[in-house]
């Protein structure tokens, strides 16, 4: 397993200085990692814990010190999620890649998606083919039970997750996604799961309600607490499509299951590194649905969470 993720995705060489981020609730993962790291570069691991205080709302100094002194060429983040982090998460992924690294982005992974990374180089095929479809696509509707929304897109980069991770780059890990920041998203969408720190949620069932591309009202208690959560950073930032065949079933950890075949939003940040978005904000919330059906400007991509027969 953690071969997969050192020799085929990161393809980590002789000469490669690794650089782990971790703490001290996914420190045992991270060990594992950092041995199978071992028998082929150089590898040390470092735990937020050791640079300042939990929840941390910022990039400690000390952390950003410790980076310049290890000067890695490939680094691993693997932390728990917890409220407010996104500026340290994205704080030491934009630090690393300016540097240079490959910088696999890892947070709430556990247990569960140590187990679905699968095998890279298939999901790459699927990633490369999903993005063909909709990178010149202006309009994009998903259907499904509860869920009906009409997306706009175009103005934005879109972006292949997929596993392959060029120097000064970041992606995550497992990969499989295709995605851009959509211009505008109306209607409604019922999710199955939901990012930052509701990962602990696991499988929830809420439907969330959207107009002129914010989220304006939900159902259910935690759809309330969602809303009230991203406050006035309710603007969805991220619309994308799963491209992981190995995800075939929700293991109740996002960080895998949004790379189910289906779609997923996020509210707030537009990850516009990627994307080319002129805007920001200091949350990142993902919600998941599956089981849809979506066409693109017309014509079907997927149907009941199967991608259409590839031509």
């Amino acid at each position: 397993m953690w071969a997969r993720y050192v020799r085929e995705c990161m393809e980590i060489e002789k000469g490669d200085r690794v650089l782990i981020l971790s703490d001290e609730k996914t420190r045992l993962l991270a060990e594992e990692l950092l041995r199978e790291v071992r028998k082929v570069s150089d590898g040390v691991l470092t735990l937020v814990e050791d640079h300042t205080e939990r929840p941390a709302k910022e990039y400690p100094w000390t952390l950003k010190n410790y980076v310049e002194m290890v000067q890695p060429t490939v680094t691993f983040l693997m932390i728990k999620i917890l409220p407010g982090e996104l500026p340290l998460r994205k704080g030491f992924a934009e630090h690393v890649t300016s540097m240079g690294a490959r910088h696999a982005h890892m947070p709430g992974f556990d247990e569960r998606v140590a187990s679905v990374i699968g095998d890279c180089k298939n999901v790459r095929e699927l990633t490369d083919w999903v993005y063909e479809r909709v990178k010149n696509s202006r309009v994009i509707h998903v259907y499904g039970e509860d869920t009906d929304l009409r997306v706009e897109v175009g103005l934005y980069r879109w972006v292949k997750d997929d596993g392959v991770i060029k120097s000064g780059e970041w992606g995550n890990l497992p990969p499989g996604e295709v995605f851009t920041t959509p211009v505008n998203v109306e209607g409604q969408i019922k999710v199955m799961e939901m990012g930052d720190y509701f990962i602990e949620r696991g499988i929830v069932e809420e439907t969330l309600y959207i107009e002129n591309g914010k989220l304006v009202d939900a159902e259910g208690n935690i759809g309330k607490e969602l809303v009230e959560y991203v406050g006035s950073c309710n603007r969805v930032g991220e619309f994308a499509l799963g491209t992981n065949l190995y995800i075939t079933h929700p293991i109740g950890n996002l960080l895998a299951d949004e790379k189910m075949l289906g779609v997923h939003l996020a509210f707030g940040d537009p990850l516009g590194e990627h994307t080319g978005a002129e805007w920001s904000c200091d949350v990142h919330v993902d919600v998941l649905t599956t089981n849809i059906s979506v066409k693109v400007d017309g014509e079907w991509l997927m149907k009941d969470g199967t991608y259409e027969k590839r031509h």
